[in-house]
């Protein structure tokens, strides 16, 4: 779902959540309260994608990324006429270029 230029920073904030998470579970002094620290991570996550984060089911990834960069006001490189619908016919000149 992650552009090339934005994935090292998502793998970090993803991998950052992950180890508080795990550092919280396994502290001593909180015993088996130390869950509910953790139990609110994961409400507060759950919260955050089902207020935040659009609906992406049955969507291409042109679409998908259409909605994030109008979200983020942002553009968008790609043009709409280099991305064809799959399952119709190709010529024999056209898989022979996609291969060169």
């Amino acid at each position: 779902m992650f552009r090339q230029s934005s994935r090292p920073p998502a793998f970090m904030v993803a991998g950052m959540v992950h180890w508080i998470s795990n550092f919280t579970v396994g502290l001593k002094g909180l015993g088996a309260y130390s869950f509910i620290i953790f139990a609110c991570i994961c409400l507060f996550t759950f919260i955050y994608i089902w207020v935040v984060i659009p609906e992406t089911k049955n969507k291409t990834f042109l679409e998908i990324s259409k909605l994030f960069a109008q979200r983020n006001k942002v553009e968008i490189m790609a043009e709409d006429s280099e991305i064809k619908e799959t399952g119709g016919e190709i010529s024999k000149s056209e898989i022979k270029s996609t291969f060169l």
